[in-house]
């Protein structure tokens, strides 16, 4: 079964939720842009998707059940945060065909986690981003992988180069909030990491770096500049004329990536050298 002949079952039957989760043209397409992420990270890993997984953060359980369906050595734990989607979810099985042996839903926090074993795989699409303690995630996901394991994930992040004040702006024009405020709780919250603050957290969760990789047609060209070509173009249409670039101002966004990290089988890092390192 193709990616896009996955979406011919009846979405709008399980994906409603109060309007929490929308199936608007956009929500398609990074469903579509998630699902792609399978087989290009079965090339890169060089092996099928086979064994236990973990999804964190799994929303309507699209994801999982798209892998259950179509790797039949699969079994499923999807972690989710509010009980409000565990129906959608088994709807979702349903549809997809997947037996309720097969996957289990359960409402935590992942940070606190623990699997019953030690899973194969741990995939995060669009989910690690929401996290309150990014480096406390990347160790409890790490101490849930069996050595050799995967961290499969489809996150959002912006440039190393982009500066503080830019984040700080972004914050509050987007969310609403001062980041200056201790320990904000919200639900749902974003949080803003670069790329070195992903790397950073696997790699002092002891984790390999296996791939990184722009999985967006968008992420090649700079967000910044993407968005200041459309603000032209619209303020042409007012003005009659393309205004100086430098005159208009935009906040960068970030890049969508494939992220692969790999639990390593020994554990150089309490090698003194390392160890002093991390």
């Amino acid at each position: 079964m193709t990616i896009q002949a996955e979406f011919s079952f009846q979405e709008e039957n399980y994906n409603s939720l109060k309007g929490k989760y929308t199936t608007a043209e956009s929500y398609r397409v990074g469903k579509l842009h998630r699902l792609g992420c399978i087989a290009l990270a079965e090339k890169v890993i060089r092996s099928p998707i086979r064994g236990n997984f973990v999804e964190i953060g799994a929303g309507t359980g699209y994801f999982s059940a798209y892998i259950l369906s179509q790797r039949k050595e699969t079994h499923a734990i999807l972690l989710e945060s509010t009980s409000a989607v565990v129906e959608t979810i088994h709807h979702c099985m349903n549809v997809h065909s997947v037996s309720a042996d097969r996957y289990r839903v359960e409402i935590c926090d992942f940070t606190t986690f623990v699997a019953p074993t030690p899973m194969d795989y741990v995939f995060a699409m669009g989910a690690i981003h929401h996290s309150y303690a990014l480096g406390d995630t990347m160790v409890r996901i790490s101490e849930n992988l069996k050595p050799g394991g995967y961290l499969i994930a489809h996150e959002p992040a912006f440039s190393d180069f982009q500066p503080r004040q830019s984040l700080q702006q972004h914050y509050r024009q987007r969310l609403g909030i001062d980041p200056s405020t201790p320990d904000p709780k919200l639900p749902r919250y974003d949080f803003f990491f670069r790329e070195s603050e992903y790397r950073r957290a696997a790699i002092s969760a002891g984790f390999d770096i296996i791939a990184w990789m722009p999985v967006e047609p968008v992420a090649a060209m700079s967000w910044p500049m993407l968005a200041k070509v459309q603000l032209m173009k619209a303020a042409k249409k007012v003005l009659g004329r393309i205004p100086s670039i430098n005159s208009v101002t935009t906040i960068a966004r970030p890049n969508s990536y494939l992220m692969i990290f790999r639990k390593p089988s020994n554990d150089i890092d309490a090698w003194i050298p390392h160890k002093s390192l991390l």
